[in-house]
C-alpha cells in the first residue's frame, strides 16, 4: 500500500487528536501546505454536534478533546478518516 499526500495529512490529523488530544490548524496547515478550515470544512461541520455536547472544544483555530470526550476520542478522530465509510473496505472494529 502507498500513502498519497491526503493519506499522510489525515494520518497526522488523527494522530494529533488521538495521541495529543489537540489539533492546531496553523500547525497542520504549515506542515502540509494547506489552509486547514478550507480543506476540512465538511469534517468541521460534522464535529459541531460533538462540540455542542461538550466532547470537544471547536474554535476557529483548534480542536481540543475535552475530558468528557476522552473516552470517545476515536469517534472524534474518525470524522477525518476518508476510508471509514467505504463499504468495500470495512476492516475496522465498531465504536459506541
Amino acid at each position: 500500500m502507498r500513502l498519497c499526500a491526503d493519506d499522510a495529512l489525515r494520518r497526522d490529523v488523527i494522530m494529533r487528536l488521538m495521541c495529543g488530544g489537540e489539533l492546531r490548524f496553523d500547525e497542520v496547515g504549515a506542515a502540509h501546505g494547506i489552509e486547514f478550515p478550507a480543506a476540512f470544512s465538511g469534517e468541521l461541520a460534522r464535529l459541531a454536534p460533538m462540540a455542542d455536547n461538550g466532547l470537544i472544544d471547536l474554535s476557529r483555530d483548534a480542536i481540543r478533546v475535552l475530558p468528557a470526550g476522552r473516552m470517545l476520542v476515536r469517534n472524534v478522530a474518525s470524522v477525518f478518516d476518508r476510508y471509514l465509510g467505504q463499504a468495500s473496505l470495512r476492516r475496522f472494529s465498531r465504536t459506541i
